[in-house]
């Protein structure tokens, strides 16, 4: 009897060890598994900042045109204005 409690004790013992580690070995997996989906949710956080940035880059590009062009036509429309101005003036001094 005394023998069969010590097998006993010997692989309780044995089990509570393998259990143990087999619990420590699944810790690590899991923890790598977190860092990993940390790393790309990172990743993917610099990418769509990236791409924001672009996308305001292109987006005051296309700003920077539009008051180039809005200008050009405020230009071009006071021109328009003086000279039509003048050819009204110059029909009613002519009694037009």
């Amino acid at each position: 009897m005394n023998e069969l409690n010590l097998i006993t004790s010997v692989c309780s013992l044995i089990g509570t060890i393998s259990t143990i580690f087999f619990a420590y070995l699944a810790f690590r997996r899991s923890e790598k598994d977190e860092e990993t989906k940390e790393v790309q949710m990172e990743t993917n956080v610099q990418n769509d900042i990236g791409y924001i940035k672009e996308s305001i880059k292109r987006v005051e590009k296309k700003m920077i045109k539009l008051e180039d062009d809005i200008s050009c036509m405020r230009e071009r429309l006071v021109k328009v204005e003086v000279k039509l101005k003048s050819q009204i003036d110059g029909i009613k001094e002519r009694g037009g």
